[in-house]
């Protein structure tokens, strides 16, 4: 009896040992690290970082270990995703104001630390607008080429003056911000008195004029 008890202590130790190694290892689990920037090359902060897990199926048909872990991208655009099971992910990004990114899927192994190879690009959302667009002719009908029209707003609403020429059939398009507003349209060239025309744009709308100029007496 005293032979045997010492023998089972140690298959106690021993199992305790194994045990111990195998809950550090699911604690720690896998890590993967990268770093986000935008088209300019600009680390960004901030970005949303998903990894998500691909099901698995079990043997009565059922989904198991589906998982997704999430963090963000610190001031210099990096992340660390810690503590994920082994498996096949897929990681997300998301920033308001960029487009989402989803990566291919890869394999993590166990307690594996995976890089991504390069850093991650994000671009820009486009941005949604209203549009005024028209063309410019004379008092006879005939379109105005290279005449200078401009447009501002007069709601009171902060706008940065826009101005550009007419071009192959008086024509002229401005994008102004997808919101409801008031501005005005002004054509000037020399020879002619200058017109302008008030025009109301709601979100997102297409608004298109004519602007006449008559020659100067």
């Amino acid at each position: 009896m005293s032979f045997i008890f010492p023998s089972l202590l140690r298959g106690f130790i021993a199992l305790s040992f194994i045990a111990l190694l195998l809950t550090t290892t699911r604690a720690d689990g896998g890590q993967i690290q990268g770093k986000v920037k935008d088209e300019s090359g600009k680390t960004l902060e901030g970005v949303i970082v998903k990894a998500n897990r691909a099901v698995t199926r079990s043997l009565d048909n059922q989904d198991t270990n589906q998982k997704e872990y999430e963090t963000k991208t610190n001031d210099k655009g990096e992340f660390v995703l810690s503590g994920l099971l082994p498996g096949n992910y897929a990681l997300t990004f998301e920033l308001t104001g960029y487009r989402s990114f989803v990566t291919r899927r890869f394999e993590l192994a166990a307690g594996e630390t995976f890089k991504v190879p390069k850093a991650i690009e994000l671009s820009r959302e486009p941005e949604a607008h209203s549009l005024i667009r028209g063309a410019v002719l004379d008092a006879t009908g005939y379109s105005l080429e290279n005449v200078s029209v401009s447009v501002e707003r007069t709601d009171g609403k902060k706008f940065k003056k826009i101005e550009k020429a007419s071009v192959t059939g008086g024509q002229f398009a401005f994008r102004v911000p997808a919101e409801t507003g008031t501005y005005r349209v002004i054509a000037s060239a020399d020879g002619y008195v200058t017109a302008t025309q008030d025009v109301s744009v709601d979100r997102n709308e297409i608004r298109s004029i004519v602007i006449q100029l008559e020659k100067k007496k």
